[in-house]
């Protein structure tokens, strides 16, 4: 079975050589909106519509692979089901945890994120 799952070190130069946002404004930016899985290219809003037509997020996801290799969309694909909405902020652990909602991902982009701060610093 082949992996989609980048290693870690492959993860972290692409985060060094990645562009930066400075000067940008993020707040009301709808560029920053977070509107679907990028890995498979598939809205939140396509998502919804399998989930209704095929019986929900499990059907969905073997439907159109969302989920299946970073991992970073499928708690907004809960939140964006559960409450009807496809334009969702970029969100953090802490926002997902407030709706119930677990975001393992998103929690070990966190840690990658701090330990990344840490080794600059050190």
């Amino acid at each position: 079975m082949r992996s989609f799952v980048s290693k870690p070190d492959e993860t972290a130069a692409r985060l060094t050589d990645a562009p930066t946002n400075e000067g940008v404004s993020i707040e009301g930016s709808e560029e920053m909106a977070v509107t679907r899985c990028i890995c498979f290219d598939v809205t939140f809003e396509r998502i919804n519509e399998l989930c209704d037509e095929l019986g929900g997020l499990s059907a969905a996801h073997k439907e159109c692979g969302f989920g299946a290799r970073c991992g970073l969309c499928v708690p907004y694909a809960l939140y964006a089901n559960k409450n009807r909405e496809t334009d969702l902020p970029v969100m953090w652990s802490t926002d997902f945890k407030k709706f119930g909602i677990p975001a393992p991902a998103i929690e070990r982009l966190e840690a990658f994120l701090e330990s990344m701060g840490e080794a600059d610093r050190g």
